[in-house]
């Protein structure tokens, strides 16, 4: 900060990365504060569909879940996935593994059906681009097949 300023892309990414040690030391508070502001700020820099923007926002999504606002997270992870489909395609990689986490955030909260819907259209995609075989291609299955139990 001292050297970029708070606002420079490097210190952005720095500032995402500290986010996420702090939660892993158990400062979920600090870190989501942290997160919160990173996001805020990149958004002003990098703009909304900047990739790591949107990477921050899903790391931002996943600790208001576990904070205990699915709500916010959810909503959150949406505008995400809206805005990678938007900036990469549908069917980019990047775009498949944010959805696929939508859908396991929906399946956390017992929106099974259009959890279940997603990771159909994510498990297609993969197995068109990556093939049957692909780790990515099995742990979607692997969801999806979860997401059908818990119906």
């Amino acid at each position: 900060r001292r050297v970029l300023g708070p606002r420079h892309p490097h210190t952005l990414n720095v500032a995402m990365s500290l986010a996420g040690a702090l939660q892993d030391l158990g400062e979920l508070t600090e870190a989501l504060e942290l997160q919160q502001e990173t996001y805020r700020a990149q958004r002003s820099v990098l703009g909304p569909d900047n990739p790591n923007t949107l990477a921050t926002a899903a790391i931002l999504a996943e600790m208001l879940q576990v904070r205990g606002d699915a709500a916010e997270a959810v909503a959150l992870l949406q505008e995400s996935v809206d805005a990678q489909r938007r900036a990469l395609g549908a069917e980019h990689p990047v775009t498949l593994r944010m959805t696929a986490g939508l859908a396991r955030m929906l399946r956390t909260r017992g929106e099974l059906d259009r959890a279940a819907q997603l990771l159909e259209g994510v498990l297609a995609a993969e197995r068109a681009a990556l093939g049957e075989e692909h780790p990515s291609t099995l742990s979607t299955a692997l969801d999806l097949a979860a997401t059908l139990h818990a119906q």
